[in-house]
């Protein structure tokens, strides 16, 4: 019976078409019980399998979230720990080792398309930097689906503007360029020891800022080099949380 129904509906919106004559609604039209087209003629369309990525890039505002190293060596305690501003957008990243601060990087003065930003280090000897970055391009990853690749970039120039080294060139302008790539492996639930986050992504993550430090041997010698090699690394990002683990590092 339905399917002499569904062919009769189109047969008469055929004929609509053949004789040019108009078809004219009052009111929206449904299919099984849901609104495909609205009352104003707006094709609606199921939007449930998108994912807007700064959902779960960002936190809760003015949180801190610490990640721990599951792998650190005997003795030795390693934590990342990400700070979020009042708008829960992370300002601010931190490296421990022992309860020794060995890096850190803040976002400062922030604008749609200048920041500063201010490093730290002390692997050896302590390094500290503060650089105005300029934009021309600053770009969000467009809203994804699992298993679509997207990607963002930042065009810039970064004027050093203080360091505590006196041999560094104050002043000194360069033009930069970064991207990054990522794909939305999975919707999923995280379990950390204290708590489990039901809304979470995820991701493969490539940009150009992802090196990391490789021992290769040198032909015809027994000493090896250190090089930086690209890795992207597996991520997952949690709504309210932002990052909760990369690598060995988890919430």
């Amino acid at each position: 019976m339905t399917k002499h129904f569904s062919l009769s509906v189109l047969a008469i919106l055929a004929s609509f078409s053949v004789s040019a004559a108009t078809l004219d609604v009052h009111g929206e039209i449904k299919v099984n019980g849901t609104t495909v087209i609205d009352a104003q003629g707006n094709l609606i369309q199921d939007k449930s399998d998108l994912i807007d990525l700064i959902d779960y890039f960002d936190a809760k505002p003015n949180s801190v979230v610490k990640l721990n190293k599951i792998n650190a060596k005997k003795n030795q305690d390693s934590t990342f720990t990400f700070h979020y501003d009042e708008n829960g957008r992370e300002s601010k990243e931190e490296e421990h080792i022992d309860n020794k601060l060995v890096w850190s990087m803040e976002w400062k003065d922030r604008t749609s398309m200048s920041n500063t930003v201010v490093k730290y280090s002390n692997w050896s000897t302590e390094y500290t930097t503060s650089s105005k970055n300029e934009f021309t391009l600053s770009t969000n990853h467009p809203i994804t689906q699992i298993g679509i690749t997207t990607a963002r970039s930042d065009i810039y120039t970064t004027k050093l503007l203080e360091s505590s080294n006196s041999n560094d060139p104050i002043g000194e302008i360069q033009k930069m360029n970064e991207y990054q790539y990522l794909t939305v492996l999975e919707k999923t639930s995280y379990k950390s020891e204290s708590t489990t986050i039901e809304d979470c992504i995820i991701v493969l993550q490539d940009a150009s800022w992802m090196l990391k430090p490789q021992e290769i041997m040198i032909p015809g010698s027994e000493h090896t080099s250190s090089i930086l090699i690209k890795e992207p690394q597996i991520r997952t990002y949690c709504k309210d949380y932002g990052l909760v683990q990369f690598g060995d590092y988890k919430l």
